[in-house]
């Protein structure tokens, strides 16, 4: 994480809600990640319940009631520009059924940081409530905001600019047969045991 920003730790760390909080959502994002890190070390020590921590169970349940719920600044204001409705409780007005690909789907996805704040953005101002992802849709978000964000890297012999699709499972996932049938994420990858 040598020069990355904080953003990273949006899904990185479940220590982002507390430190979005402290510092705000912009800054958040914009500090390098290490110094994040160092202040996770100061506040709760270099542990996996310190600095160390990855994803926990409060980033997808509430503690009081262990309810689904949406935990990501990022996701939440994705969602509400395809259409949802924001909520306080759980992020975003979606049903359980719903809510149980929502949960993943806030750190498994196509993403970029803006130009100057490092805000983590995804690509979705296109793509409608309920409908599937087309990944024209994504190329044509690009293709809007080229100006402001040209791309990820710069191909060495070509010398094209290049859009690094970083882990787009939610793209992908949301026009393929489970989707279509109803399956949601966890269905598979957190059965009930």
């Amino acid at each position: 994480f040598k020069g990355q920003p904080g953003a990273c730790m949006n899904c990185h760390s479940s220590w982002a809600p507390k430190l979005i909080r402290q510092i705000g959502w912009i800054p958040f994002n914009n500090t390098p990640y290490m110094e994040l890190v160092a202040k996770l070390d100061s506040e709760h020590g270099n542990s996996e319940y310190g600095s160390q921590l990855g994803g926990a169970c409060a980033d997808c349940h509430s503690p009081k009631d262990m309810s689904l719920r949406i935990t990501r600044p990022a996701y939440i204001k994705a969602m509400v520009a395809r259409g949802y409705r924001e909520d306080p409780v759980q992020g975003i007005v979606a049903s359980r059924a719903e809510m149980r690909s929502h949960v993943c789907q806030q750190c498994h996805v196509e993403y970029y940081f803006k130009k100057d704040t490092n805000e983590l953005t995804f690509p979705w101002s296109q793509w409608p409530a309920g409908e599937a992802l087309r990944i024209e849709m994504i190329e044509a978000f690009y293709d809007v905001i080229r100006q402001f964000f040209p791309g990820d890297w710069v191909h060495r012999e070509t010398g094209a600019v290049m859009i690094k699709i970083q882990h787009p499972e939610t793209e992908l996932f949301s026009s393929g047969v489970h989707a279509r049938s109803g399956v949601a994420c966890a269905d598979c990858h957190m059965p009930y045991m």
